[in-house]
């Protein structure tokens, strides 16, 4: 084998980024599969797998499983918006009769459940919100179009996998939603 060979195919991954920032490979040809990604198709196919996965975790933590010694990822469904909900219900005041945290809209979220369900019922109807809620953020990203707004959306699957479902038991999920939506309206 010559040396030149070697050296032709011992590029490093450094070598492979031109100082103009396009990437091409070792025979000079752009990389384009980094840059397609993965299609439309791919991408929610992921992250179906992926909210599949995050919900099973949430639920194995919730439900009662001797096997699993890990603090309830959904605790504060339970604790803080169960109780916001029954508040809400019994009508209560946010902001003057209890406390609540989070922007006024997100109340709505709060109010979507029935008013007569249980603890169980409410946390698997938060759950369906959320899981609606992640996929519009996925369906504007991806209705976007274009090779940055398909990273964002593999960056919004890849990272509410990361978090184990704590995006979708947490109730700053609408605003993500409405932040989102008004950068896209005004972008």
């Amino acid at each position: 084998m010559r040396s030149e060979d070697a050296e032709h195919q011992c590029v490093t991954a450094a070598s492979l980024v031109r100082p103009s920032g396009r990437a091409r490979s070792a025979g000079g040809h752009r990389l384009v599969a980094w840059q397609a990604g993965l299609s439309v198709r791919a991408l929610w196919c992921a992250w179906a797998a992926t909210r599949t996965f995050c919900v099973l975790v949430i639920l194995a933590s919730v439900l009662p499983n001797p096997w699993i010694g890990i603090e309830p990822l959904a605790s504060d469904v339970r604790s803080v918006y169960y109780d916001a909900h029954q508040a809400l219900w019994l009508g209560r005041v946010p902001y003057r009769d209890f406390a609540y945290e989070y922007p006024p809209a997100t109340v709505l979220f709060l109010l979507l459940p029935l008013k007569q369900v249980g603890e169980t019922a409410f946390l698997l109807t938060y759950l369906a919100e959320g899981l609606v809620l992640d996929a519009a953020v996925q369906a504007m990203l991806l209705r976007r179009g274009g090779s940055s707004a398909r990273a964002a959306a593999r960056l919004w699957t890849v990272g509410g996998a990361a978090s184990l479902g704590l995006m979708l038991s947490r109730n700053d999920l609408p605003a993500a939603v409405a932040a989102v939506a008004a950068l896209f309206a005004v972008v």
